[in-house]
Formats: C-alpha cells, structure tokens, sequence
C-alpha cells in the first residue's frame, strides 16, 4: 500500500508591517476567534487552530503561529499569555519570563534588561533606579553562584543609551508605561495661545506670548513645530469657532503691558508637617530598602519622584539633616 503525500497546509504569506503591540493584538484577535470569543479558551488555542483562524480572517498582517512565537521569543503558551494581557503589562510578562541577556552592549541586552528590572519592581524604573537595581541583581547573583560562575550582563546606562537611545525613548521601545510625572501638567500649546489672542486682540510673537503666559503662572510645553506653523494651526482652531485672528503679528513694543504676576498657588507643594515627613521616611524603608541597605537622600529622591505617598526630599531637608531624619523615624 503506497502512502500518498498529505497536501501542505497552507498559512497564507505574511505580510509585515505591524508594530509589536499591534501585531500582539493581532494574535490576541485570532486565537479569540479560533475559541468562538471564549477568552477563557482562547488562551488554549492550538496552534493549528490558531493558524486555521487566520486564515479565515484573512489575517495576512500577522504571523502564523510558529511565526509568531518565533517573534515573542518564548513558547506559544506564553506568546498567548503576552498576547491577552493588557499592553502596559505586557513588557513585564516577558520580563518575568526571560532570562536576564548574557550579551554585552547588545540592544537584546539593553532591551531585555530593562524588562527584567521592570519585572523585579513592577513599575516602569527612572534611569538612576535601573542602575541601582542592576547593581543589585549583579550582587546577587555573585552571592548566590559565586565568582566561578558566568557574570550577570545586564546593560548598564551607557550601554543602554548607546541601544536604546534616551530614557524616555528606551521605555517606549520596552513596550512600558512612561514614569509618572506629578508636576501640573502643561495645558495644549494651541489653547493657551488662544486664550492669548482672546485676551489680549493681539497675534503675539513668541517672545510676549512666554512672557505673558508666564506672569499668569500658565505651563508651556515645549514646541515641536515653527512659531509660524503655530500661529497658521490656531487660526484653523478659532475660524472652526467663527472667531477672528488677526493677519499680522504684533511687535513686542506695540503689545498691551504684560498682567501683574499672579501667586503660584496652583503648583505651590502642600505644607507638609514633620510627622508627614517622618512617616514618608518609614513608607520608603518598607517599600523600597531591603536588609541591611542604608537610606541614601539620593535614592529616597528618585523614589519619591515616582510614588505619590512619598513627600519631597526638598520637604524632609526642611526638618532637619536626611541621616538625622532617618533616625528620627527609626530606619538607621
């Protein structure tokens, strides 16, 4: 009895394209599909039936299963798993999963690493708290294996910026949610600049309209575009209101005298008491100093910028010396 060859499945032809989010939406659509919109069972889809499913869909855009776990980098129980959680969360599942890189001054390593601090600490780190916990990873490392064993290689800051870029843009390669910023933030540009115009008749150039926006306490965010493009962008915004705008722009000699400076109440910090600070000083013993770790003032700083129950360092120094302080509130 002969056998005769079975046909070859066929995936339809990838076609790339997508980011690497979009493209985990995308697996996360099809196995969805593939278990009948049973979000239980799409994390259970095979991955015949996961390929079956997108070829129904036509979901040429996303890879096949093999595809797909090759692009994840881990098995396709976990690609899945990656796949069905939410985005922000998504980095530190691979974290968790990974290995911390063995290759130095690699963007893998680079890329991975960061994932991996993110992991150990939940949240996305600041650029001085990754260094300290790879320090730490490192020590530990060499406590637990000895000397005898491969180092950790995890990329320090220069490696990192050198494959990655700056802080903000590593963060956003890593898939991660951006640090948190407690400043006010900055109103649109286009909505202070009308409110500009509304007040004062004038098309201001960009010198008055700083100087104005600052003497009202007013944030202004960086530009991106040329003061001109600005100026064309809020003439769009108030014509769609039926609003006037002048043609020309005014000299700054000829601009109405700029108003009286105004208190800066609304970013003033809360007036904090010596027991906020001394409890802010416990909170961050317990959440952020392991065993036998001193407080450092520069390590409660960077973590203060990112937990909202932590006061200022600026408010501790207002109460004394940070190591009289620290001992004050019992953490050595």
């Amino acid at each position: 009895m002969s056998l005769q060859p079975q046909p070859r499945l066929q995936t339809g032809r990838f076609e790339p394209g997508l980011s690497f989010q979009a493209f985990l939406n995308g697996v996360a659509e099809i196995a969805l599909e593939a278990a009948g919109n049973d979000a239980e069972q799409a994390l259970r889809v095979t991955m015949s039936q996961f390929d079956g499913a997108r070829l129904r869909l036509g979901r040429v855009d996303v890879p096949s299963a093999a595809g797909a776990r090759k692009r994840v980098g881990f098995g396709w129980k976990t690609t899945l798993l990656v796949a069905h959680a939410p985005a922000a969360r998504r980095a530190h599942l691979l974290g968790m999963r990974a290995s911390p890189p063995a290759q130095r001054d690699s963007g893998v390593a680079a890329l991975r690493g960061l994932q991996h601090v993110a992991f150990r600490l939940g949240v996305t780190p600041s650029a001085l708290r990754y260094d300290e916990e790879v320090r730490r990873a490192e020590r530990e490392h060499h406590r637990k294996f000895g000397a005898g064993r491969r180092p950790l290689e995890l990329a320090r800051s220069g490696a990192r910026h050198d494959a990655l870029g700056p802080w903000p843009d590593a963060i956003a390669v890593a898939g991660l949610a951006p640090t948190i910023d407690y400043r006010t933030p900055a109103p649109p540009l286009l909505e202070t600049l009308d409110r500009c115009i509304e007040v004062t008749t004038i098309l201001p150039r960009e010198t008055y309209f700083n100087a104005w926006a600052q003497a009202l306490d007013i944030p202004v965010p960086a530009r991106t575009e040329p003061w001109a493009n600005t100026l064309e962008a809020v003439r769009q915004r108030r014509a769609l209101r039926g609003l006037e705008t002048p043609e020309r722009t005014t000299r700054d000699s000829e601009c109405p005298p700029l108003p009286t400076p105004v208190e800066r109440r609304a970013r003033r910090a809360k007036r904090h008491s010596k027991g906020d600070a001394l409890r802010s000083l416990q909170v961050y013993a317990e959440r952020y100093l392991t065993k036998g770790k001193a407080a450092r003032q520069r390590h409660y700083k960077d973590c203060s910028r990112g937990d909202p129950d932590l006061v200022g360092a600026n408010t501790i120094a207002r109460f004394g010396k940070f190591e009289a302080m620290c001992s004050e509130a019992g953490i050595g």
